[in-house]
This record gives structure tokens, C-alpha cells and sequence, in this order.
């Protein structure tokens, strides 16, 4: 979608779309980016979610009184992915309230990232946990309040979904992969990619936040995300669109 692959990489790729019986892509977006140069038609399937391991854990402690507002993003640390943004935006909200933020993930911008948060002087607020299994990042998403995703582009953004099953709040910049996801109840997308669109979409969350039960905005988020998103859902998409290859086969 960025028109970065390598050449070769390109070539390998179309060879197998073209010859493959049916081709999916996890968004329109994405669709949109394949279809004019492959000569098979794409089926849209986006990512599902396994929400028996996304969910609301009851015994997980946040912090009741909201005294401090716990932020997450979670992916690789590299460029696309903006965590930087994410950090700028810490340093502006740090002056209002008491934020901490915990970065899931590892990649080539890590120095630059931790240098990045020495220079802004926000260190003691920033947790760099480095990558992480499923079940590890599942339960601190559970002991965050809000997933910060200022990726510049997303083909579909599995983890947004992943945290609103957690029943998070989710403040994220505008992509075609995740702009798909707008109905979702808890999903705030900030007008573009500057530091003061994602702050104001950040501070009507943690307003949200301090009038809200946190049991109960966690549950309304959750069930929604979940009834879309469940792996469940999937099994009559998948079969409706691999259905007809195994009746060929008889």
C-alpha cells in the first residue's frame, strides 16, 4: 500500500496471487491496492480475534481512583509504526495529567526511541517492555486505559481491535486499515498525524474516563468489538469463500 516492496519480493508475490484458486485481503483498502495489478478478483476478510484471550480479566488491577492514566501501544519499533509520535504526545499530556506509557515491541528504533525519551525528559513515564507473547500482551492491555496507535499506515490494525475486545479505549491516527473499524464503540481517530489532533482525541478520552465506571465502559467496548470481530463470525465468510474449491474436489 506504500509502494515499498522490493522488486523481487514483487514478482514472487504476484506470481503466487495470480496463481492461487482465490485471493483475500484483510481490508478494501488493501483490495483497493492489489486489484489493479493481479488478474484474479479479491474476496475482503479482515483479521478476526481471539477474544477468549482478548477480554476483560476481572482479577487485573487498574487504577480505580484514575489518578493515573495508563497508555499501551503495541506493535514493531520501527518508522511506520510513528511510536514517536506516541512519546511527543506523552510529553504534552504529562503536563496536564499523570500519564505513564508502556511500549510493547521491538525493532531498529529502539535506541532512538528511548534517546528520543530521554531528550523530551520523560523516561520516569515510559516502559519499554520489548516483544512480548499474545498472553503477555493481552493482560497489559488489561491494566491499560487507553491503546495510543499513531501508525502511518495500517493495512487492517490488529492490535486495535485486540484492545477494544479488552475493553480498552483506542485513540489512533487516521489509516485506511483502521478507518474501516469507525463504528466501533470506544475508537477515537484523530483528524491527522500531528501532535495536537491525537492530544485532543486523548483528552476527551481521559475525560470519558474520570465520569465513567471503568467496569462498565470496559464491558460496552468489549461486547461490541467481540460480536464484529470473534473468530466465530469468520467460519461462514471463510467457508462461504473456500467453500466452493473442496466441493470440486468432491
Amino acid at each position: 500500500m506504500d509502494k515499498g516492496i522490493r522488486s523481487d519480493h514483487k514478482k514472487l508475490g504476484l506470481k503466487a496471487l495470480n496463481g492461487a484458486q482465490t485471493v483475500a485481503a484483510v481490508s478494501h483498502a488493501l483490495k483497493e491496492s492489489l486489484q489493479p495489478i493481479i488478474n484474479n478478483d479479491i474476496q475482503v476478510l479482515p483479521n478476526f480475534i481471539d477474544t477468549a484471550l482478548f477480554r476483560p480479566l476481572s482479577n487485573t488491577k487498574v487504577d480505580k481512583k484514575r489518578k493515573t492514566i495508563e497508555l499501551v501501544s503495541v506493535g514493531d519499533l520501527i518508522e511506520r509504526k510513528n511510536i514517536s509520535l506516541g512519546l511527543r504526545t506523552l510529553k504534552e499530556l504529562s503536563k496536564v495529567h499523570n500519564v505513564k506509557y508502556t511500549i510493547v515491541g521491538d525493532g531498529k528504533e529502539r535506541d532512538a526511541l528511548r534517546h528520543l525519551a530521554q531528550q523530551l525528559e520523560i523516561s520516569s513515564a515510559v516502559t519499554f517492555t520489548g516483544k512480548l507473547e499474545k498472553h503477555e500482551v493481552a493482560t497489559i492491555l488489561n491494566r491499560s486505559n487507553v491503546l495510543l496507535h499513531c501508525s502511518k499506515l495500517e493495512t487492517f490494525g490488529l492490535v486495535v481491535i485486540e484492545a477494544l475486545c479488552c475493553g480498552l479505549f483506542v485513540v489512533s491516527t487516521p489509516s485506511k486499515g483502521v478507518d474501516m473499524m469507525k463504528n466501533c464503540d470506544g475508537l477515537f481517530i484523530s483528524q491527522d498525524h500531528s501532535i495536537e489532533s491525537i492530544k485532543k482525541e486523548m483528552e476527551s478520552v481521559i475525560d470519558l474516563i474520570s465520569k465513567t465506571k471503568s467496569t462498565e465502559l470496559r464491558s460496552t467496548i468489549s461486547s461490541k468489538a467481540k460480536e464484529a470481530y470473534d473468530v466465530k463470525g469468520y467460519l461462514k465468510k471463510y467457508e462461504k469463500v473456500i467453500g466452493p474449491f473442496y466441493k470440486e474436489k468432491g
